[in-house]
């Protein structure tokens, strides 16, 4: 089975793409040692954004990254409701 993780010390914005990218809402965080430090998920990283805080990602950049994570399932839907 292949996991996909961050270490501590990675970019949010380096987390998300890795989300987006391998389609996946929790990320282990992995120290240099390899011990499992804890789960950043999609949830921890939109309750704590606030454009108004330096350094904080934009809502703008999370609503772009979730639809990465959940093309397949709107593309779906979209299907689903033309066709209704």
């Amino acid at each position: 089975m292949v996991t996909y993780s961050c270490r501590p010390d990675d970019d949010i914005q380096a987390a998300m793409e890795i989300m987006a990218d391998k389609k996946v809402r929790r990320l282990p965080v992995i120290d240099a040692a390899g011990k499992l430090e804890g789960i950043l998920s999609v949830d921890d990283v939109i309750l704590r954004t606030d454009s108004q805080i330096p350094g904080s990602l934009a809502p703008e950049y999370i609503l772009s990254t979730l639809r990465k994570l959940y093309d397949s399932q709107l593309r779906q839907e979209r299907a689903k409701t033309a066709t209704a």
